[in-house]
C-alpha cells in the first residue's frame, strides 16, 4: 500500500473535482425527456373542423385576403398597377397557397408588361390549382394569355382550344 502523500491527495480532489464538473456540464446539455404516453386516452383531443367549417384564425385569413384583393381591384380600376401588385402579395404572404392570388397577380404584371413575372406567377398558380379544376383552368388561360402577349401564339391558341370551354 502507497502511503498517503500530499500529491495523491491532489490527485484524488483533482479528478473527482472533473468528475463533478462533467456530470454538470452533462446534466446541462441534455434535453428532458417527456414522460410516455401509455394511454390511448392519455392523448390529447385533436380538434378538427368539418371541410365547410372554417376556424376563427382560417376567417380573419380569409377576411384579410378578400378586402386586400378588393383593393387590389380598386387600384385596377384606377389604372394603378403598383399598388394592385403592392395589395396582391401583401394578400399572397396571408395566404400563399391560394391559386387565385397568383392568378390575379399574373394579370396585373401582364398588363404592367412584366412578361417573364407574369409567367413565373402564372406557372406558380397552375402548381397551386391541381385541386380546383375551375381555378386550374383558369391558371392555364392567364398562361396562355401570357404566352401570347410573348409573341408564343400557337402555343397560346393550343392551351385555348384545350381549357378554353372552362372559362370560369
Amino acid at each position: 500500500m502507497r502511503p498517503h502523500t500530499k500529491q495523491t491527495s491532489r490527485f484524488h480532489l483533482t479528478s473527482s473535482f472533473l468528475f463533478c464538473i462533467s456530470l454538470v456540464l452533462g446534466a446541462c446539455s441534455s434535453n428532458p425527456i417527456p414522460p410516455p404516453i401509455t394511454d390511448a386516452n392519455d392523448r390529447a383531443p385533436i380538434e378538427r373542423t368539418s371541410p365547410g367549417e372554417q376556424t376563427p384564425a382560417q376567417a380573419n385569413t380569409s377576411a384579410a385576403t378578400a378586402q386586400l384583393l378588393a383593393q387590389a381591384n380598386d387600384s385596377l380600376q384606377a389604372d394603378d398597377q403598383a399598388s394592385a401588385i403592392t395589395y396582391l402579395e401583401r394578400a399572397i404572404r396571408i395566404a400563399p397557397r391560394d391559386p387565385e392570388l397568383w392568378i390575379q397577380l399574373a394579370h396585373v404584371h401582364l398588363k404592367d408588361g412584366n412578361l417573364g413575372v407574369a409567367e413565373q406567377h402564372a406557372r406558380k398558380a397552375i402548381a397551386l390549382s391541381a385541386a380546383d379544376e375551375v381555378l386550374e383552368h383558369q391558371a392555364w388561360l392567364t398562361f396562355a394569355d401570357v404566352r401570347d402577349a410573348q409573341g408564343n401564339t400557337a402555343e397560346a391558341k393550343s392551351i385555348r382550344r384545350r381549357f378554353g370551354r372552362f372559362r370560369g
